[in-house]
């Protein structure tokens, strides 16, 4: 009786947390799939001792449908590398702190 009260508490709680994993799992995998941009970005920055001003700049023959996007500041000091995880909601990597923040 004991074992079976314990299983159904375990599936209930991968019912209830699986999404949350899932996700986990796919914005890793995503932030790992940017630092390809991120590494043309930065090489971009070292040759030619500033940011590009748009992706086309770096000619990196890219899908149409290529899932993140890239803007630099008003002073282009900084860049950000971003991509959509749900409606309305998204990860962006600010290279001046080298760090992802989840955005709404």
């Amino acid at each position: 009786m004991l074992i079976i009260i314990i299983i159904s508490i375990l599936v209930i709680a991968g019912i209830v947390y699986w999404p949350t994993f899932q996700q986990a799992r796919e914005i890793n995998s995503m932030k790992k799939q940017a630092c390809y941009l991120i590494n043309k970005v930065e090489a971009y920055k070292k040759e030619h001792h500033k940011l590009p001003q748009y992706m086309d700049d770096m000619n990196l023959n890219l899908p149409d449908s290529y899932p993140f996007s890239y803007a630099i500041t008003k002073d282009s000091s900084v860049y950000v590398v971003g991509f959509q995880i749900a409606p309305f909601e998204s990860m962006v990597y600010y290279s001046d702190s080298k760090t992802w923040i989840p955005q709404q």
